[in-house]
């Protein structure tokens, strides 16, 4: 896939990462919404992993991550909207190739990721991004991890999030 992918993982405790979520390709000049319901019974983080695609003409970018108590439906305004900076969120130091980027108005490469953030829907909103031009090379990846969050037995979380996959190479 020319654009590349997309990942949300889950990491409950010591247990094995899995992919709670994943998409792939060109998703449209647009943000669209992704919300997932989960009850951590034990301490959980999560991490974005963006899969650099083949083309240097596509840029994935994500904005606006919540992690709120109860169910996803109805859920509020994001905890972390980029705004003031990445929150409780960091790039990993080890396991991936390259960072998540702040970004802000049309992303370097000319056709690719959005003009507006999702927030404020201008030029002037921040939102994080990977960048497919070079110096990164097709399925090279970056990490976007969350702080570790306390386990609520038998209490649903929603995680809730933005993206944006777009460009011409896709």
């Amino acid at each position: 896939n020319d654009i590349g992918t997309l990942r949300l993982w889950e990491v409950r405790g010591t247990e094995q990462p899995r992919i709670a979520w994943e998409t792939s390709g060109d998703q449209g000049n647009q943000w669209s919404a992704m919300q997932w319901s989960v009850t951590p019974n034990i301490d959980t983080y999560f991490m974005f992993e963006g899969i650099r695609g083949t083309s240097f003409r596509g840029d994935i970018s994500i904005d606006d991550v919540s992690y709120l108590l109860g169910g996803c439906i109805g859920a509020s305004a994001g905890n972390c909207d980029f705004e003031a900076g990445p929150c409780t969120w960091s790039n990993t130091v080890v396991g991936d190739d390259f960072d998540w980027t702040e970004g802000y108005g049309s992303t370097a490469s000319t056709g690719t990721g959005p003009a507006i953030d999702h927030t404020t829907s201008t030029d002037q909103g921040k939102y994080m991004f990977i960048e497919s031009s070079a110096p990164t090379q097709p399925g090279q990846t970056a990490h976007w991890q969350s702080e570790l969050f306390p386990a609520t037995t038998g209490s649903t979380r929603c995680i809730k999030f933005w993206y944006h996959m777009y460009g011409s190479g896709i």
